[in-house]
C-alpha cells in the first residue's frame, strides 16, 4: 500500500483512490451479493466509496491499511459473532468512535440491546437502496469537511 499525501492518492488492496471527500466505508459481510449490491448503491449514488471483507479475520486485514468512515457489519459472520466482534473494534483506539451499523437477516433478533451501545444503527437485511442511502447519508453530513483522514495512518486531508 501507498500513501502519497502531496498527491492525496492511497492504494488498498491494490485499488487506486483518488476521491477523498467521499466516505470510505467498510462493509463487512459473508455473502458476497450482498456485499456487491451495497457497494454498487453507495458507489453509484456517489455517496462512499466500499471495501469489502468477507469475514472478522478479512476485516482486520483491511483495517491494518485503511481507516473507514463509517462500518456496515453482519453480525453473524463464519468467524466471528457479532458483539465480541463489536466489541474488540470498540476497544482499539483508532476505531472507538467510527460509526458502526450493524446488518442483519435474522428475523426477530433477540438480545438486540447488547448492540446498542456498540453500534449507531440495526438495519434488516435486505435493505431496500433508498433506506440504505439514507442511512448512510446521515453518517455523511456528520463527516468533518477538511480535516478528515479518509484512510491509513499518515491521514489523506482535503
Amino acid at each position: 500500500m501507498c500513501f502519497c499525501n502531496t498527491h492525496r492518492r492511497f492504494l488498498v488492496r491494490g485499488e487506486d483512490y483518488l476521491d477523498y471527500r467521499k466516505l470510505l466505508v467498510l462493509v463487512v459481510d459473508d455473502e458476497p451479493f450482498v456485499a456487491r449490491v451495497i457497494r454498487t448503491v453507495l458507489e453509484e449514488s456517489g455517496l462512499a466509496k466500499v471495501l469489502i471483507a468477507q469475514t472478522g479475520a478479512e476485516m482486520w486485514q483491511v483495517l491494518a491499511e485503511a481507516e473507514p468512515d463509517l462500518f456496515l457489519i453482519d453480525i453473524l459472520l463464519p468467524d466471528a459473532h457479532g458483539a465480541a466482534l463489536l466489541r474488540k473494534l470498540r476497544e482499539h483506539g483508532r476505531f472507538k468512535h467510527v460509526p458502526v451499523i450493524i446488518l442483519t437477516g435474522v428475523a426477530g433478533v433477540e438480545n438486540l440491546d447488547e448492540y446498542t451501545d456498540l453500534a449507531a444503527e440495526v438495519v434488516s437485511k435486505p435493505v431496500a437502496p433508498h433506506v440504505l442511502k439514507e442511512t448512510v447519508r446521515r453518517y455523511a453530513a456528520r463527516k468533518p469537511s477538511g480535516l478528515t483522514a479518509v484512510v491509513g495512518r499518515f491521514g489523506v486531508h482535503a
